[in-house]
């Protein structure tokens, strides 16, 4: 059945940019390790030191109960939206690829008023996710992945798992908010790649 990119795997691929395999390799690493660690610090110092390696094996259990509690939200997005939404989102959550593989992107918003208060405050803000996309985009030894820049009222760049994750808590979150507080949003234009492209961490290429 195909992925409809609103299921909890999505959100999960999204959060950590990791697919199923990779995720349960994680689950298996860090609670092995946590609680075998742990048993060596109760058995050898004290219990109060397996604490961290308890923590660390606790961290997967901890990662699904977030997006748990985030599911109801992101299935209803952008049904839920404050504002008008165009684009197809899910082109992004429902791939099943690694994070290094990438799309074209370009998001647009439209005022109904386009005060010079409110564009600031919009750019602002399409900033900030900016420069947030940004972080995770990696060094290459061949290929090149589009960093994400501000023009006007408009953001392009590209994304994969990791960059569409800020994007829907751009959307949901920080541009929710503020139309939520009386800015005044025509619509938001999402366009997105149907080319999907690899272009691997310098790490992954090396001989």
């Amino acid at each position: 059945m195909r992925d409809s990119g609103r299921g909890l795997m999505a959100l999960l691929r999204l959060m950590t940019g990791l697919e199923p395999g990779g995720m349960l390799s994680v689950v298996l690493v860090s609670f092995g390790s946590g609680i075998g660690l742990a048993f060596l610090m109760v058995t050898v110092l004290h219990w109060i030191a397996a604490i961290p390696f308890l923590c660390l094996a606790a961290l997967p259990f901890f990662v699904l109960a977030v997006a748990l509690v985030r599911y109801p939200a992101f299935r209803a997005f952008p049904a839920n939206l404050s504002y008008t939404f165009d684009g197809d989102f899910s082109i992004l959550s429902r791939d099943r690829s690694e994070s290094s593989c990438w799309r074209q992107c370009e998001l647009r918003v439209e005022l109904l008023e386009p005060k010079a208060e409110d564009i600031a405050t919009v750019r602002t803000g399409l900033r900030a996710f900016a420069q947030l996309a940004n972080k995770s985009i990696y060094e290459t030894r061949w290929g090149k992945i589009q960093r994400w820049s501000v023009e006007d009222l408009q953001a392009t760049g590209e994304a994969n798992a990791r960059v569409a994750w800020k994007l829907y808590r751009f959307l949901s979150g920080d541009l929710q908010q503020l139309v939520e507080r009386g800015l005044r949003v025509h619509c938001v234009d999402l366009k997105v790649s149907s080319e999907l492209h690899h272009v691997p961490a310098e790490s992954d290429s090396m001989n």
